[in-house]
Formats: structure tokens, sequence, C-alpha cells
């Protein structure tokens, strides 16, 4: 089902303890200050843990709400129950330019994969899906590798990706 207000999905992806939360963690101040609204999704493998069991609002999830919003002074949460395992529903709410969503090692979307210094994840991680970017230890003939280290120049190339989506806003 398409989503009128999806932004661009850009995984990122790799095995646990690759790097991939920190490369977020450092790659979204750079975009940020490029001019770029930056939205993150982090996929998890077991059921969230937001509220304190016998709280008002997770008495009203456990009473079956199909949505459930939560307002504080700093920040807002929507949360509605899943329907699938893909970032688009969720992206779709975000206004933002770009969505850069942490794991989705299944997923189609293009992707950037932390090698965590194994460079044969870049076949396993990448089968199916086009590469935008390989963080850590390369395979051999991987074009557009980086250095760990080098967030300034993921940044740009997550840039001319982004410049080449046709849905990019």
């Amino acid at each position: 089902m398409p989503h009128a207000n999806l932004a661009p999905i850009l995984v990122v992806t790799g095995h646990s303890n690759s790097g991939k939360t920190t490369l977020i963690e450092s790659l979204v101040p750079v975009l940020r200050r490029r001019g770029y609204r930056v939205g993150v999704i982090k996929h998890l493998g077991s059921d969230l843990e937001w509220d304190r069991k016998g709280k008002d609002t997770d008495r009203f999830w456990e009473a079956g709400a199909d949505a459930l919003g939560v307002l504080a002074p700093d920040r807002s949460l929507l949360m509605w129950r899943r329907t699938g395992a893909e970032p688009e529903p969720l992206a779709a709410q975000m206004d933002v330019d770009l969505v850069l969503a942490e794991g989705f090692k299944r997923s189609a979307h293009p992707a950037i994969v932390v090698t965590g210094g194994r460079p044969e994840v870049v076949a396993e991680l990448g089968e199916g899906r086009p590469v935008v970017a390989v963080v850590g230890t390369a395979a051999a003939g991987v074009a557009s590798a980086y250095a760990v280290g080098d967030v300034e120049g993921i940044a740009d190339r997550v840039e001319e990706w982004l410049r080449n989506q046709p849905d990019a806003r």
C-alpha cells in the first residue's frame, strides 16, 4: 500500500554489536547540520516495553485500543497495533526528508551495511537490495566502502543517494 507522506527509507543493517546504533547516532547530527530532517526507526527483535504495568496508558493498550497517543512537554508517542514488519507505516507518519531504519535485515530497502569487521556480511545482508554503502571492512570489489569513523564521507554518500531518489522531498 503506498504512503503519500513517505520519505525515502535507507536501512542501516548489520549483525548485533556491529556499530549500527553508533553510526546512526553520529550520522543524524551531521545530516541535520546539512539541512535534512531525519527520522529513525529501530527494528526490535522482541516485544516493545515502553510503559509500566498498571499505569493508565498500559491499561488503555491492554483494553484493546487500536492506537494510543501520549503527549509530554518535550515529546510525543503514537503507536498502533502492528500489521507488518516493514517500516513504511511508521515512516509515513514522520514529517522528515529521510528515514534511517536500523536493522531490517530481510527488507528490500536500499541499505548501508555495517560489517563489524566481518566483510562476508555484505553478501549476506546486501542480497536482494541495493547497497548504498559499506561501513567497516568491505568485501573485495565493493564500491562505496567507508571506515567506521568517516561519518562526513558516509553523509556525503547518503546525500548523493538521497538526491537521486524520485520521491525525495
